[in-house]
């Protein structure tokens, strides 16, 4: 995923302009108005564990639930 214009590319820019906190599939999925919260799901999945992404259950900085979030660290 290179950050494109695709809903994939959206994903991934949202996480990154978060700088390190984290965030929730369900709050992906509202901020960016996507229709098929499973598409949310996919795409952090896919970054977890690539050029900075992580998934780790913490407190989501959008909505404050306890969840799975997926973050992205700088290097």
């Amino acid at each position: 995923m290179t950050g494109g214009t695709t809903i994939a590319g959206q994903i991934e820019r949202l996480i990154v302009r978060l700088d390190g906190a984290g965030v929730c599939e369900g709050c992906v999925t509202d901020r960016l108005g996507l229709s098929i919260p499973a598409q949310a799901d996919v795409v952090t999945r896919a970054l977890g564990g690539t050029r900075g992404f992580e998934r780790t259950r913490d407190i989501c900085t959008l909505c404050g639930n306890g969840r799975t979030v997926t973050r992205h660290r700088a290097k």
